[in-house]
């Protein structure tokens, strides 16, 4: 019977675990100082190593070449054979998912107590410890915390946040990390080379970068390619396994995004399509091909790969570095989108169609410099509302002559005076906004529309929250005196202003809403 390359090439001492070597020489000086926790919880992605580290260290520590542990077992004694095979009566291996209940965790507690049948160790490996049930684990603690001096727990799991606290707390834990992808190739060289494989590096970088930094994931990759092609692998065989675009079709899709050419790049996207491809695969292929484009474009030696294909050079530079910077941004935030989208495809379509628009767009920053060169700007100052504002008090009478107040009343001190109001008389200032006034020396007469007259009571208690704000900013005694309807035309009238107005007539304010071809939805105060 055949035996996939995963298992066929299965590491069996410490060394051949690639990518992990803080693990290994943590565990080798351990066991040589004698320095051994009674249990271990390994935790990373799948296919990184955790389960066989598991199994040589379990091996490790019986290997009958020595009267005490060894750090390289030797892998011909009994045990260490029968570990390998998974069939030591002293080394258990149990799947955490079929047997997470009390009931198995019992028994287990119960078989710990008994000497090793053979080995010097009875060792528990726990395959995906973490879906055990709160009360198996609760179970464990005991044991756990204080073992019998014969017995060692080794425990995996790809999901480390959802092993309780008390569990971890009582073991050693070791975070297996992704393996890169140049020690994937490097690993991967190393097998093709025994089994008389012909294929290419730039073939192994591609099986690499899809194993997403698993051993196991890329093993099982080539084992189905090397089905699909033989001895003798080819790129395009490569990309039809793993679904990948043509690197050609990449190339063309980017000269089309840079020349701004929308209609080829949907013509592209329906040969794209064609292949049968899965969208999925197809947003990282992408989001990696800029990633290689913004590096070539900012840097001299180009990706991080060996081997770089000259034209990533050449099509980098048809783009400027923020032109790259912005389209690896839209690319980051559509991920988000392929979770809820319907239609991928029309997402896709829709997406790099926006893309080869990007030279005509203008960066925000040079379009606030063109409108501050259009318009005089001079910020206007908004004040925000008084956070209190104290009870009115009848006007004391100061020795201030009226005629010596200016008759010029600001948009700002208006503003400012229907903000204070607001606070006081809230009615009385949302009838005011759309108001004129004349004013003559102490007296000043407001005259409300039609619309906004007939909503309000000017009663005296109106009268008399208006003059004491208008007494404590003017700093003299004021009458005032509501009028229905518009003034009279020899009256010359200013119009009531509020911060909302001033900051719609701000032509600054205009002018961006005309770049920009917006509209003021809200408008919140400076309250600092």
């Amino acid at each position: 019977m055949y035996t996939v390359l995963a298992r066929k090439w299965r590491p069996q001492v410490f060394e051949d675990l690639v990518g992990q070597q803080t693990v290994t020489q943590t565990l080798k000086n351990a066991i040589v100082e004698n320095r051994i926790a009674h249990a271990f919880l390994f935790s990373g992605p799948r296919g990184v190593g955790k389960t066989t580290c598991a199994r040589v260290l379990a091996k490790a520590l019986n290997c009958h070449s020595a009267n005490h542990p060894v750090v390289t077992p030797c892998n011909e004694c009994p045990s260490c054979q029968d570990i390998a095979a998974s069939r030591s009566m002293d080394v258990l291996e149990i799947d955490g998912a079929s047997n997470r209940g009390i009931d198995e965790v019992r028994e287990l507690r119960e078989s710990a107590k008994y000497q090793p049948i053979r080995d010097r160790f009875r060792i528990f490996i726990i395959d995906e410890v973490h879906m055990l049930t709160m009360e198996a684990f609760n179970a464990l603690l005991k044991i756990l915390e204080e073992p019998p001096p014969h017995v060692f727990f080794i425990f995996a799991t790809t999901e480390a946040r959802k092993v309780p606290a008390t569990i971890v707390s009582r073991c050693q834990q070791f975070e297996f990390k992704r393996i890169p992808d140049r020690i994937l190739v490097q690993r991967l060289s190393q097998i093709v080379k025994e089994e008389k494989i012909k294929i290419s590096e730039k073939s192994l970088e591609m099986i690499a970068s899809a194993s997403e930094g698993g051993l196991r994931d890329a093993l099982g990759t080539l084992d189905q390619i090397i089905a699909f092609s033989g001895a003798k692998i080819e790129e395009k065989d490569v990309e039809a396994v793993l679904g990948l675009v043509d690197i050609d079709v990449m190339f063309e899709l980017a000269r089309a995004i840079a020349k701004g050419q929308s209609g080829e790049v949907i013509s592209i996207l329906d040969r794209i399509a064609e292949y049968g491809i899965d969208y999925k695969v197809f947003y990282n292929e992408l989001l990696n091909f800029y990633r290689d484009l913004f590096l070539a474009r900012i840097s001299d030696n180009g990706t991080t790969r060996k081997e770089v294909d000259p034209r990533m050079k050449e099509v980098a530079m048809e783009y400027d570095e923020i032109q790259l910077m912005r389209i690896c941004h839209q690319l980051v935030s559509m991920q988000n989108s392929l979770k809820l989208a319907g239609n991928l495809r029309f997402l896709f379509e829709i997406t790099l169609a926006k893309l080869s628009k990007i030279k005509n767009m203008v960066p925000i920053e040079e379009a606030l410099e063109n409108i501050k060169k259009n318009v005089s700007w001079s910020p206007t100052k908004v004040e925000a509302p008084s956070p209190t504002v104290p009870a009115f008090t009848a006007p004391t009478t100061k020795s201030v002559d009226p005629s010596t107040v200016s008759l010029t009343i600001t948009d700002d001190f208006l503003a400012e005076l229907i903000s204070d109001l607001e606070q006081v008389n809230a009615k009385l200032a949302a009838a005011l906004e759309n108001a004129a006034f004349v004013r003559n020396a102490e007296k000043m007469t407001f005259y409300v529309p039609e619309t906004s007259f007939g909503m309000m009571s000017f009663d005296s208690k109106a009268e008399q929250d208006l003059q004491g704000l208008l007494q404590r900013k003017l700093g003299v005694a004021m009458t005032v005196q509501f009028q229905r309807g518009a003034p009279p035309v020899e009256k010359p009238a200013q119009k009531v202003a509020t911060p909302e107005t001033l900051v719609q007539s701000d032509p600054l304010v205009q002018e961006f809403m005309k770049t920009f071809q917006g509209k003021i939805s809200k408008i919140e105060l400076n309250k600092r």
